[in-house]
């Protein structure tokens, strides 16, 4: 249905794959989705140097627990963090959700995931 109705707005000869790619506002939904409902809860790290956050010293080596559905849902950093709002990700916001800002190898997931998410039917 969908591929129906992007073949009749845009060139027939494009593939589904390269249509998706361009729908920006798709890219913003599944940010938002991914933002309210993170596939990962929390993850936990080591931390790599000392430092202070809010006042409690992290000597380094320590396990940190990340806790990102809470972060993500923090109404000191999000703007009606409750809501859904996918514009949040809109250029010029682009702000960053922590599911893909984690570690390097979470670039090749993103993209992964971003395709797969776009295609399933």
């Amino acid at each position: 249905m969908l591929f129906s109705y992007l073949s009749r707005q845009t060139n027939p000869d494009n593939t589904l794959y390269d249509l998706i790619q361009t729908m920006e506002y798709l890219d913003c939904v599944i940010k938002e989705s991914l933002r309210l409902y993170p596939p990962a809860h929390a993850v936990n790290r080591e931390c790599d140097e000392s430092c202070t956050i809010n006042g409690v010293y992290i000597p380094a080596g320590t396990r940190v627990l990340i806790p990102i559905y809470t972060l993500h849902r923090d109404p000191d950093a999000w703007t009606d963090a409750e809501k859904f709002i996918p514009e949040r990700f809109e250029s010029p916001n682009k702000e960053k959700i922590l599911p893909f800002q984690v570690d390097c190898i979470t670039r090749i997931t993103e993209n992964t995931t971003r395709s797969e998410t776009r295609t399933n039917e």
